[in-house]
């Protein structure tokens, strides 16, 4: 990605997709009225933010010599860790809620979660399985 205006219209496609996306999530946060859903908004929109400010800082400045550092692993490893206890929430909510009266909702929402659980992992460990330098 050595061209500016790729890096810049990358920004620009993914930007408005960022903001419908807050946006969304935000109006359920003023309209949640239990700490569950707190928690899971909360949570859903750190990670939102920290995965933009990573691509945008990612678009702007591609230098890969900075997916090395410790900050970088560690950053990644919290985001993660925000996405997982999020969907665990989400989860411990959604099942026994009236939302999961279709019989596929409540394993789809199995197969969510253990593809999460399993994402994280595999993000762990590419992260740290070199070590930090």
């Amino acid at each position: 990605m050595n061209n500016f205006v790729i890096r810049v219209w990358l920004l620009a496609t993914i930007t408005p997709a960022v903001i419908a996306l807050l946006m969304r999530v935000v109006y359920e946060a003023y309209r949640a009225v239990e700490v569950g859903t707190w928690v899971v908004t909360i949570l859903f929109i750190i990670v939102i933010i920290a995965v933009y400010a990573f691509l945008f800082t990612l678009a702007i400045n591609p230098d890969t010599k900075k997916l090395k550092t410790k900050f970088f692993r560690a950053s990644v490893s919290i985001i993660g860790t925000a996405a997982i206890i999020s969907g665990i929430v989400h989860f411990i909510r959604f099942v026994p809620s009236s939302h999961a009266s279709l019989p596929v909702s409540v394993p789809m929402a199995i197969l969510l979660l253990l593809a999460g659980f399993s994402a994280y992992s595999l993000t762990l460990y590419i992260l740290f399985k070199t070590g930090v330098r």
